[in-house]
């Protein structure tokens, strides 16, 4: 399991000087524009404890605050990206497993209009 928060619109100058602000905070984060055009992804967790995964969102929010206050809300927009890679769940048998999210959590990506994915990779079976 990873989490990226990826910012998205603005064209590439308003982006590098996002990127450019948040590798002043935690330096090499931002390593250039995705494939993707007109975005960029950093990586905030890769932590297989979810709790702790969450926390780690939280911590990294907290973090590039300075950052979020100073960007052009209408002009980029935020999404927070949690990937389950297939050996998150390889292992898993039932009908379905939960990812419940913490209060905390969710106050944050509403009060910074981050919007939120799950993206679950399918693996070989």
């Amino acid at each position: 399991m990873y989490t990226v928060l990826r910012f998205v619109g603005g064209g590439k100058g308003a982006l590098d000087e996002l990127g450019g602000s948040l590798n002043n905070i935690r330096p090499g984060i931002f390593k250039g524009l995705d494939k993707v055009g007109d975005r960029f992804s950093v990586s905030i967790s890769a932590n297989d404890d979810w709790s702790k995964h969450q926390n780690d969102v939280l911590d990294f929010l907290k973090q590039i605050q300075p950052v979020l206050v100073k960007m052009d809300r209408q002009a980029v927009a935020l999404e927070c990206d949690i990937a389950v890679e297939p050996e998150d769940h390889a292992d898993f048998r039932g009908a379905f497993r939960t990812l419940s999210f913490m209060p905390d959590l969710i106050k944050a990506m509403v009060q910074e209009c981050i919007a939120l994915a799950v993206t679950i990779y399918k693996g070989d079976h």
